[in-house]
């Protein structure tokens, strides 16, 4: 008997009988660990579509941070994947009223009076007009925004030498008006990341090392002065310079069992370049710990973030704007009647809905409207809620 054609037949049997290399895990945005991508990627043709939900706390506000979005990624070929993520819903509760406005700022300046100079506010540069006016409850939020990437490997992994994959990325906003950013929706502009990923899987470890560039677009929103120049109303826009950002992570995953892996990573991210002068500025470092869990086509993740480099909570500052006078909530009738007697009639009509008011203090002496908030000498640094979490379900096909 043949021995060669038997032996053959034994070969092609067990391949066919193999089962099939599982899928890549799913991260919050394509192929990875938890935040972080790996160079895997999804087969040519394959489609996998999910759920994330995903909590985290940032400073300097204090912002406490729920985001539930829609995920999906496809293999466009064997070396390459396209993603994209969709924030359907995020409630921002931001801990106590800001002593501070946040940006859009409108200020008005009686004659004989002088704006202060920046820095005027705190603020977080991914959402930077929040404020307390959202609904915090998740499920009533506001939409945030989306997200397209293609990510590319260039080679896997052999031996020592890491696999290499770059990603670049657009996010966008789904919304632009005043009240959904004040929500935390996001800035209102275009961004655009570059990204390269290396990853070493040593035995049952993956090691991932990943970095990315961002160039934040022009936010929706610039600061106003309202004042007066030889008897004539005049507006100056002051636009709202926000930070390039540069973000860097370790992540390692150790599997477990075929189906089970446990999945660690430290990230932070460094603002940079020109940009508007702020109070309080904060770089976060999330340590992040879970568990990924595959049956089949469907995957779940759960982990949880533990927010680092908090500001320190009990810190009481001096605050750049004390005395000036927060008119936000004064109704425009009784604003527009003050604003007549102290020498800016019609400066009203420059002042746009939803923006934060502030006014300098005229040098007449004359009660402020109802409504008003003179701001205090001194405000504290607001720091809780330092643990979140992310969840993910995934099913592909």
């Amino acid at each position: 008997m043949a021995v060669g054609p038997c032996v053959l037949a034994l070969v092609l049997a067990g391949a066919a009988n193999a089962a099939p290399a599982p899928d890549p895990w799913s991260a919050l945005l394509g192929s990875g660990l938890l935040t972080l991508q790996d160079t895997r990627t999804l087969k040519p043709g394959r489609v996998s579509l999910g759920l994330t939900i995903d909590n985290r706390d940032r400073d300097p506000l204090g912002l406490d941070i729920v985001d539930g979005a829609f995920a999906v990624r496809v293999g466009l070929a064997s070396w390459a994947e396209a993603y994209g993520h969709v924030v359907l819903n995020r409630s921002v509760a931001v801990p106590d009223e800001l002593v501070n406005p946040p940006p859009p700022l409108d200020q008005i300046v009686p004659p004989g009076t002088s704006a202060p100079s920046r820095p005027w506010y705190s603020l977080y540069s991914p959402s930077p007009y929040v404020d307390d006016s959202g609904r915090i409850r998740f499920g009533a939020g506001h939409p945030g925004d989306a997200l397209l990437g293609v990510k590319a490997r260039v080679f896997g992994p052999r031996g020592a030498r890491p696999g290499l994959a770059t990603a670049v990325e657009v996010r966008f906003p789904l919304a632009r008006n005043l009240r959904d950013l004040q929500a935390g929706a996001g800035t209102g502009g275009t961004d655009l990341r570059v990204g390269a990923i290396a990853e070493w899987r040593p035995g049952r470890w993956s090691l991932v090392a990943a970095t990315g560039f961002l160039r934040p677009g022009e936010p929706a929103y610039a600061d106003r002065r309202i004042e007066t120049r030889g008897g004539s109303i005049v507006v100056t826009e002051e636009p709202l310079l926000l930070p390039y950002r540069w973000d860097v992570g370790l992540g390692a995953r150790r599997e477990l069992k075929p189906w089970l892996a446990a999945v660690g990573e430290a990230t932070t991210v460094f603002e940079t370049g020109r940009r508007t002068t702020v109070l309080d500025r904060a770089r976060p470092v999330d340590l992040m710990i879970g568990l990924q869990f595959r049956h089949r086509s469907l995957q779940m993740t759960a982990a949880l973030r533990d927010h680092r480099n908090a500001l320190p909570a009990v810190n009481v500052r001096a605050s750049p704007l004390a005395g000036l006078v927060d008119v936000t909530d004064v109704t425009m009738d009784a604003l527009a009647e003050y604003l007549r007697q102290v020498g800016l009639p019609a400066a009203e009509e420059h002042l746009r809905p939803r923006a934060h008011r502030l006014l300098v203090p005229p040098p007449v002496d004359m009660p402020f409207p109802d409504g008003s908030r003179v701001i205090p000498d001194e405000y504290r640094i607001t720091s809780e809620h330092q643990l979140g979490f992310t969840l993910i379900w995934a099913v592909t096909f």
